[in-house]
Order: C-alpha cells, then structure tokens, then sequence
C-alpha cells in the first residue's frame, strides 16, 4: 500500500476550506450589492414620493392663494362698488334738500365729504389690486361722484361762485354709465360671466 503524503489531504482540505470562504465571499458581497442596489432604489423612489408630496402642497398652497386672493378682490370690489351707490343715493338727496330748503346743512355737507374719503380709500385699496383699466373706470366714477357733490353744494350755497350752476347737467346718467362700465371691468377681472337675461 502506498502512503499518500500528508500534504496532499492537508492541501485538498485548504482548497476546499478557501473554495468555501472564497464562495462565502462572493455570496456576502453579492448580497451587499443587491441590498446598496435595492436601498438606493428604496431611498429614490422615497425622494420621489417626497418631491411630489412637496409639489402637490405647493401646488395646493398656491391654489388656496389664488382663492383667498380673489375673493379679497371680490370683497373690495364689492365694498367700492357700495360706496358709490350710497354716495350717489346721497347726492340726490342732498340735490332734493339743496331745492327744497335752498341750502345744505352742516350735517349733509358732512355726510357727503365722509362718503368721498371712504370711497377714495377704497381707490387707494384698488391701486394696489385692480388692473389699470379697472382703476382708470374707478377713478372716472369717482370724479363723476365728485364733480356732481360740488355742483350740487354750489347751486345751494353760492350761485355767484359758479356761473355755470344753473346749466343743465347729465351727473347722474353719467354715474350710471360710468358704474356700468366699472361692473363690466371687474367682472372680466374676476372672471365672472356677466348675468343672463
């Protein structure tokens, strides 16, 4: 029988012990690959969730924004739009006082300046928000406005101060048409389809 030298099972044996560590090797940083792979994918797919979680936040914030935004406008708008009307209700009935009693009290000269600052206040607002030609229709509503309490106030008061007083004028259709032309600006501003017939 011959001997086999002992270095030969001693050599199979680290051949097959560093087969298996070798294997062992590969398989744990095959394993670490696939699971970098598999984290980084987890992660992008986990900042693309966040990124469009943050995109449709912004996107809700800008359309509540938006909405709060014009209903402000609506509100001043609406505001504005009542001040005139209660200034030109005003200016009537100051013009039936100014026929009657041939004079103006204190309290409707008061009454009618308080009426002019509250809508001009309300113009100082709109310059901020109205486009031009909104605010150009603003303003000529309000010189209409004005131009109409001066002439009432002086036909009453002074007629020597204003030579023209007794001639005849056309404030209030002027008011009308300038309100209606102002509604028509807001509404194509605010998007709003006018009333039907």
């Amino acid at each position: 029988m011959s001997s086999t030298p002992v270095w030969v099972p001693l050599a199979v044996a680290g051949v097959g012990v560093a087969g298996t560590l070798g294997a062992t090797w590969l398989t744990r940083r095959s394993a670490d690959r696939r699971e970098d792979e598999r984290w980084k994918r987890e992660r992008e797919a986990e900042e693309t969730r966040w990124q469009r979680e943050r995109d449709e936040r912004r996107e809700e914030w800008q359309r509540e924004d938006a909405a709060r935004w014009l209903t402000e406008r609506k509100a001043v708008y609406a505001e504005f739009l009542l001040s005139l009307e209660v200034w030109r209700s005003a200016i009537m009935r100051a013009a039936v006082e100014g026929r009657t009693y041939k004079t103006l009290t204190e309290k409707t000269r008061a009454s009618l300046y308080d009426l002019e600052q509250k809508s001009q206040s309300f113009l100082e607002i709109l310059s901020m928000l109205a486009p031009e030609p909104t605010l150009n229709l603003a303003v000529e509503s309000i010189s209409t406005l004005g131009s109409w309490t001066s002439y009432v106030d002086s036909t009453v008061s002074d007629k020597a101060a204003d030579p023209h007083a007794d001639a005849k004028t056309d404030y209030f259709e002027q008011s009308i048409f300038n309100e209606q032309n102002l509604r028509e600006a807001i509404r194509q501003d605010l998007g709003v389809d006018p009333p039907s017939a």
